[in-house]
């Protein structure tokens, strides 16, 4: 959100930062809640903390922000969910009805953007949050990535893809995935030094004029290399690696 957007609605930076660091520390409550049982109960057989005890009114996100500006422009909840830990990398998991029921929990607190990957145990994130998002898919918007490479289902660690077929094969699986007609933010998740950006950008702006994604973003780039793909197909966001605790 810009400066000129949080002072219209009533919003002081301060302000604006500390409601998005309440909404995030509310939401993070339930999941965290969720892995210690499953933690505790896979280590002892037994756990001391249930559903039950996961907070009832946790704050809502009542934040907008508009990321990009002019065509670009994409209006969102100030915190969004990112679902890859739900099921993928991060040790233990919830199970599938509990994925389902944060998700839940989230689109009814604000949050509208969820993302997800490909990558992500090769659509196994992707198909779980497009269960969760049935009949929620006129209320929020969904973010997936292309760019790594795959020899039948297993990621190829020294090599990246993002040659426009494999941009359009990964969109359509995508959209299937997911259950839904449009992507909302569609990111190249790494860089690939075999194909110029510029070829990226243009695939992408190709894919917004046939209406199967929103918009498009980058992440872990530079910024000479955000310049050159703005220039071709406007960028609306970035994701790079950042922690609060940092």
């Amino acid at each position: 959100m810009k400066k000129e957007q949080i002072q219209e609605n009533g919003i002081s930076r301060r302000g604006f930062l500390k409601r998005t660091a309440l909404a995030g520390a509310a939401i993070c409550i339930a999941p965290a809640l969720e892995k210690v049982t499953a933690a505790e109960k896979a280590i002892t057989g037994k756990s001391s903390v249930s559903a039950a005890t996961i907070p009832a009114g946790m704050a809502a996100v009542r934040a907008q922000r508009t990321l990009s500006s002019g065509k670009a422009a994409f209006t969102i909840s100030a915190m969004g969910f990112g679902c890859m830990g739900l099921n993928h990398h991060r040790s233990q998991s919830p199970d599938e009805k509990t994925c389902i029921r944060l998700i839940h929990e989230a689109i009814e607190r604000g949050v509208t953007l969820f993302d997800t990957a490909e990558s992500y145990g090769y659509h196994k994130n992707e198909k779980l949050v497009g269960e969760a998002l049935k009949g929620y898919t006129d209320r929020v918007f969904v973010s997936s990535k292309f760019g790594h490479k795959f020899v039948n289902g297993v990621q190829v660690k020294t090599e990246e893809d993002s040659t426009p077929t494999n941009i359009r094969r990964v969109c359509e699986n995508s959209l299937r995935n997911l259950g839904v007609e449009t992507l909302g933010i569609f990111y190249q998740h790494r860089v690939d030094p075999a194909t110029p950006i510029e070829v990226v950008a243009e695939t992408c702006g190709e894919l917004i004029r046939e209406g199967k994604i929103l918009h498009w973003g980058m992440c872990e780039v530079n910024a000479e290399t955000i310049r050159r793909a703005h220039k071709v197909c406007p960028v609306t966001a970035i994701q790079s690696e950042y922690h609060f605790m940092h």
